[in-house]
């Protein structure tokens, strides 16, 4: 697969592409929008959720981060979103939403992988004050 954007360049007024080739298999961060992720039905997900933060819900890009290590006594878990307030550094005390995404086939209810886990991690982002579940079926807030 091959991806191109455009973006001027500082030299000239005209556009040069910008060419991403991405490896069979992978999908281009939204976010970052340069690291190549795993095709999987939970990243599929995550790139939805993503694309929804920034476009309807209008959080600037840089104030998210994907796979956000956390601190959970000797755990260091991965959120799969965080976000933080506009400029703020990125640390764990300043994370106001957390967002744990799953593929299709996972349920809420399921002990490990689901609203459990991201309850856990409210729990130690003091500041943190939404998280969101989703299998990209069902939302919990």
């Amino acid at each position: 697969m091959l991806w191109m954007t455009t973006q001027s360049t500082k030299s000239s007024n005209l556009a040069s592409p910008n060419i991403v080739m991405l490896a069979q298999g992978k999908i281009l961060d939204f976010v970052d929008g340069v690291t190549q992720r795993e095709d999987t039905p939970e990243e599929y997900v995550r790139q939805e959720i993503s694309k929804s933060l920034v476009r309807e819900y209008g959080y600037p890009r840089t104030d998210i981060a994907v796979e956000f290590t956390l601190k959970l006594g000797s755990r260091r878990p991965r959120a799969d979103l965080v976000v933080f307030p506009n400029g703020a550094p990125h640390e764990q005390g300043n994370a106001v939403l957390i967002v744990e995404c799953k593929s299709k086939n996972v349920k809420s209810s399921d002990k490990k992988e689901g609203v459990g886990q991201l309850v856990s991690y409210l729990s130690s982002c003091l500041n943190a004050t939404y998280g969101m579940w989703t299998n990209g079926l069902l939302i919990t807030a």
